[in-house]
């Protein structure tokens, strides 16, 4: 029994790959041969070209803040007395305050390993005694240093941040930078006077044994990197604190009052 030709000659799917009337698409491509195939097109190439203006916008954020950390530190390396000379008062008053056990006799600005360094000069407060060893007070004299370098790194750090913050205008840079200048103070507290009360219980651990000390421990710290991490959580602080008070302004409040007309009053 003979069966009826079909009237649509490229139906069958071994012989033809093109999809007859009321078929469905091949799975492999649904777009190919249909209307979508040109926008498909389109879409793609304003894929790639969204992505090429992203990548672009990535290298220059890249290459701001290369050009900001650079410039930071060429400014950091050329006013290295001028910044010693402005905290060295502060960082007197300040281990009066940290480290009683110590009688300072001299803190200034020294030389170390031909680089510019904050030398202190103490003496013990009260006497020490230790196995087979005692030593009355104000006996024993102390000497350290710590490199003023090691010191600006908090500051530039710090600095950094709020200028190379990726998508900030420059409004909003400047006032991160505003919120930076308290943070800065008390990185400056924290940091480099701690520091050098740790190298003093370090020198002092010669001649009594002791466990560490926490400034010590700080010491180590800011001897592995521990100056840029808090300079990096002090900038970006500083960037949180600016968001905050901009979104906490009462300009907003009343800019989004303005929308909403005030109800008037019907005479009954």
């Amino acid at each position: 029994m003979a069966t009826p030709e079909s009237p649509y000659p490229e139906a069958d799917p071994l012989k033809s790959t093109r999809p007859y009337p009321g078929s469905p698409r091949r799975a492999g491509n649904p777009l190919a041969g249909g209307p979508w195939a040109g926008a498909s097109g389109d879409l793609r190439r304003a894929k790639e070209k969204l992505q090429l203006r992203n990548w672009g916008k990535a290298l220059l954020r890249v290459l701001w803040a290369v050009v900001v950390y650079a410039a930071l530190t060429a400014c950091a390396l050329a006013a290295v007395n001028l910044y010693a000379k402005s905290v060295l008062p502060f960082y007197r008053w300040e281990l009066g305050l940290i480290a009683p056990e110590y009688q300072v006799e001299n803190l200034d600005l020294e030389t170390a390993l031909a680089q510019p360094a904050f030398g202190v000069k103490a003496r013990n407060s009260d006497s020490l005694s230790d196995i087979g060893a005692s030593f009355p007070a104000h006996s024993l004299v102390f000497q350290f240093q710590f490199l003023v370098t090691q010191g600006l790194a908090h500051v530039v750090m710090l600095l950094f941040v709020p200028l190379a913050w990726p998508g900030y205008s420059w409004k909003r840079r400047a006032a991160a930078l505003s919120c930076a200048i308290p943070i800065l103070c008390l990185v400056e507290s924290a940091d480099v006077p701690w520091a050098l009360v740790g190298g003093l219980d370090a020198v002092k651990s010669r001649f009594v044994q002791a466990s560490d000390s926490l400034p010590m421990i700080w010491l180590h710290i800011t001897a592995s990197g521990g100056s840029f991490a808090l300079g990096l959580a002090g900038g970006a602080l500083a960037c949180q604190m600016s968001a905050f008070f901009e979104n906490s302004s009462p300009r907003k409040s009343r800019k989004s009052g303005k929308g909403s007309a005030p109800r008037r009053r019907t005479k009954k």
